[in-house]
């Protein structure tokens, strides 16, 4: 993926394919729904803390959370019960 030039102005890649390979089928599969949900993979009130995208990384249980966020047209009352703890997760870790 071509992602722009750098302070040289040479063009600069990102090799996807790889990347998806490092983060495994888990968070590839969360990302969408993390980004619909959140914005983008961070909130700007959380600069310079702990990222939404590292929090969910970190915990399978974050990761089926956001994953069965994707897969949800009508929020179940189990996964948006599992969602607020996410949330919660992120703004406590946020004031650390």
């Amino acid at each position: 993926m071509d992602i722009g030039v750098s302070y040289n102005n040479a063009r600069r890649y990102l090799d996807v394919s790889g990347l998806a390979k490092v983060m495994g089928p888990d968070v590839c599969a969360a990302l969408l729904a993390l980004h619909t949900f959140t914005g983008c993979d961070y909130t700007a009130s959380f600069m310079r803390k702990f990222q939404p995208l590292q929090i969910m990384e970190r915990s399978k249980f974050f990761l089926s959370a956001v994953g069965k966020f994707r897969n949800s047209q009508r929020m179940p009352p189990t996964v948006m019960k599992e969602i607020e703890i996410f949330v919660c997760s992120i703004c406590m870790l946020s004031e650390i």
